[in-house]
């Protein structure tokens, strides 16, 4: 039975309810973390919630409970649901108030937690790779939506995943209103340019994702140079690999872009060799 975490209490999943009258679900004024267990453990659980609880702070979220109080919630939804693989979603919502947009009606902040056992992407994403388009569909403007707050207002990425539905494809990537790459729907976006690793920068409009923090660090211990910049479209037409990353696909190689191979249109070897060393680190529990 699984058992999803509300407010201090848990519930089995079928009783797991919040009000109509949440703020999350009237207006998506809330945020949410994506996160993974390995051998029981969350990866990266303080940076996770570091970012939570920055973007509560953005949005003037008074969080209900202290940093520690909360990871503990997220290893307890863990263990009592007896998982040793997990997809964790922590979510924060401004809570129940009155139908109307004026926040101060919430007097105090939801949190979910649910804890349910890990779908790994098939083996086949990461020996053969994905195929990839540049979306139609183009990012919110930072300066209307700052990209650095993981909204639960995702609209912009569920008309990019309609966007995928209808061409067949599993991932895509947005462009800013420059016309720069910025990320894909559900990734951070890597390409591989004559052994030099490159990524867009923050400014670009992108979530900085934990899993992309994680891929730079590795980079800087295995030596390997990595830029932050501004990507055009055809960086990444002419790179010699290309990957994404999240926390639940960890790194996934991308082949084709737009019906176009990149490289040689199969996972190269930066890719495979950062993924090996991700995977130790996962494995190791240093992480």
């Amino acid at each position: 039975m699984e058992l999803i975490f509300i407010d201090g209490k848990f519930y089995p999943r079928e009783n797991a309810k919040v009000s109509v009258f949440d703020h999350g679900f009237l207006f998506g004024d809330g945020l949410f973390e994506t996160m993974r267990a390995y051998h029981g453990v969350c990866f990266r659980l303080a940076e996770h919630l570091d970012r939570l609880y920055l973007g509560a702070e953005a949005l003037r979220i008074t969080v209900p409970y202290t940093k520690e109080e909360l990871a503990g919630f997220v290893e307890d939804s863990v263990q009592k649901n007896r998982l040793a693989e997990a997809y964790i979603r922590v979510t924060l919502t401004r809570g129940v108030g009155k139908p109307g947009l004026d926040p101060r009606t919430c007097p105090r902040a939801a949190v979910i937690i649910a804890a349910l056992p890990l779908t790994p992407y098939p083996d086949e994403a990461y020996t053969l790779g994905w195929e990839a388009v540049i979306l139609s569909v183009r990012r919110n403007s930072p300066h209307a939506l700052p990209p650095q707050l993981k909204s639960m207002n995702f609209l912009n990425n569920i008309l990019a995943k309609l966007e995928l539905i209808d061409r067949g494809k599993p991932e895509g990537f947005f462009l800013n209103q420059d016309g720069y790459l910025t990320e894909g729907v559900v990734s951070n976006l890597f390409i591989v340019s004559r052994e030099i690793v490159y990524t867009p920068e923050t400014d670009s409009g992108i979530l900085p994702g934990i899993t992309r923090k994680t891929v730079l660090e590795l980079c800087g211990k295995l030596r390997i140079p990595a830029v932050e910049k501004k990507l055009a479209p055809a960086e990444l037409y002419q790179a010699d690999e290309c990957f994404v990353t999240n926390s639940l696909a960890e790194i996934l190689p991308i082949c084709q872009v737009d019906n176009r191979l990149i490289g040689q249109g199969r996972p190269g070897p930066l890719t495979r060799h950062l993924h090996k060393h991700f995977q130790d680190l996962v494995n190791d529990g240093s992480g």
